[in-house]
This record gives C-alpha cells, structure tokens and sequence, in this order.
C-alpha cells in the first residue's frame, strides 16, 4: 500500500494534538497551587459527623427525627 503525502500530513497533525494534549494535563505546580484557598478535607469532619448522628437517630426513631 502506498502513501500519499495527504496520509504523512494527518499523521502529523494527529501527533501535534495528542503531544499539546499531554503538555495541558501536568504543568509541574503542586496541588496546593492550584487551590491555595480549598480548605482541607479535615475540616469537614465535624459536618459529617452531624450528618451520621441525624440519619442514625431517623432510623431509631422509625423514620421521624426528633431532637
């Protein structure tokens, strides 16, 4: 099978995408820089502990939470 020079071109260009691609995902920065003001996963400790002690208390009380 032979090649024309139209079959060469769309390789290249195939190539050129995929490797602008490749250097958009990882640009070497930390996570922390790129979300300095993301708070961290620890802080929500506290909410997801009220969040089980209310579906907790439903189920016990047959579906009705009564505090």
């Amino acid at each position: 099978m032979q090649q024309t020079a139209g079959d060469e071109n769309d390789v290249g260009e195939d190539d050129d995408a995929a490797e602008d691609e490749d250097e958009d995902e990882d640009d070497g920065a930390p996570a922390a820089d790129l979300a300095p003001d993301a708070p961290d996963a620890t802080l929500d400790r506290s909410r997801v502990s009220r969040i089980v002690d209310d579906r907790t208390s439903t189920i016990r009380h047959g579906g009705q939470n009564h505090r």
